[in-house]
């Protein structure tokens, strides 16, 4: 039996009970990690960040084929893909998550972790559900569908994969230069108040240069290992974290027939003749002050307790940005939903956009895509 840099034992492991002992060691590390800094919200943040298995009704009676395994992005945790998950499940599909190296604890402890922790935890997960399944799926958010399509030649069992908001390439110019600046001794790019408790608010410049490394190794295995398999695409055309552009290259290269792009826009009348066919949805939603979609709003649903249009976490507010001394287009102290773009932050009071309005069409659309995967 064989383990990566985070202690995980999962091959070798047909009958899914490695994995299970995983989400007990992983939660009692974290509840560890809590108690030693005494927080008040100790019993939400292992819900939000340990890793789970959710078995079919029923599976005890019937073995279960099929399966899909859940990857979270960078600074996220295994709350942000609960919704989605949970759509597996009612489709009778055993669904795991796992907690990426570095992350549910503190952000120092990105500090000592690097891409190919990353990705060494993603190809155990990968190679212990394809012993336990005939037939698998695999869901990236953002750097996770990197780690998806890192190891999509080694899965021969891989029916599709759904990509949402995947990070090709990143928005933020920096990341590619993080190198030069890790070994000057600068440690954080931004600091913040750690008051989300599914997700770490602070970023280092460490973690920008593995995040960078690894959409460089996620370009180079596209190119070499074209893939076998449909894929469903999620965007936001106003990404604010990832170039979306990037994804669409990768889209137009896929060849499948059961292939398919959602992506928000402002502006849906800019892809009338796109190289492949797109599923268009506009992201404007006046009634509402949404002005158009973020990255990390697109796999929540708008009832989710913690993110949602009632949940019980508050972006913080982002004042407008008059310094350009153009007159603001918007009423006095009205605060907009969106994107964190520099459009929207020179023009409007901002707060980001966690839940994405559109759920309900996105998850018939994976209903969909799982019925052609499985048919």
């Amino acid at each position: 039996m064989t383990e990566n840099a985070n202690n995980e034992p999962w091959t070798n492991d047909p009958n899914g009970q490695a994995f299970e002992q995983y989400i007990l060691d992983t939660r009692h590390k974290l509840k560890t990690a809590y108690q030693a800094r005494q927080l008040s919200d100790i019993a939400q943040r292992l819900e939000a960040n340990t890793p789970f298995q959710w078995y079919p009704a029923n599976w005890q009676d019937q073995p279960v084929k099929r399966g899909v395994l859940l990857l979270h992005g960078i600074l996220d945790s295994p709350y942000s893909l609960r919704a989605i998950g949970q759509i597996f499940l009612e489709k009778s599909y055993l669904v795991r998550s796992i907690l990426l190296p570095g992350h549910g604890t503190h952000p120092e402890d990105l500090l000592q972790v690097s891409h190919q922790d990353w990705i060494n935890s993603a190809y155990q997960a990968i190679e212990a559900l394809q012993q336990t399944v005939d037939e698998v799926i695999l869901v990236g958010f953002s750097s996770g569908a990197s780690l998806a399509l890192s190891h999509a030649h080694l899965t021969p069992n891989l029916k599709g994969m759904i990509l949402i908001s995947p990070a090709f390439r990143l928005a933020e110019k920096l990341a590619a230069f993080t190198k030069f600046i890790v070994p000057l001794g600068k440690v954080w790019h931004e600091l913040r108040e750690e008051i989300d408790y599914a997700k770490y608010r602070s970023i280092s410049y460490h973690l920008a240069a593995e995040a960078y490394k690894l959409s460089r190794v996620n370009k180079k295995m596209t190119r070499r290992y074209p893939l076998q398999c449909p894929i469903l695409m999620v965007l936001s055309d106003t990404d604010e974290t990832v170039k979306t552009h990037a994804a669409l290259d990768f889209f137009n290269q896929q060849a499948f027939s059961q292939d398919e792009c959602i992506i928000y826009s402002r502006r849906p009348d800019r892809y009338l003749a796109p190289p492949r066919p797109l599923t268009l949805r506009r992201s404007n939603l006046p009634l509402y002050n949404i002005l158009d979609y973020s990255h990390v709003c697109l796999p929540i649903a708008p009832d989710d307790p913690h993110y949602g249009l009632h949940g019980d976490y508050i972006p913080p507010l982002h004042l407008e940005n008059t310094s350009n001394k153009r007159k603001s287009k918007s009423p006095a102290k009205k605060i907009m939903l969106g994107a964190l773009t520099k459009e929207n932050l020179k023009r409007y009071c901002m707060r980001r956009l966690l839940f994405n309005p559109d759920f309900a069409f996105l998850k018939q659309r994976i209903e969909s895509f799982i019925d052609k995967t499985s048919s």
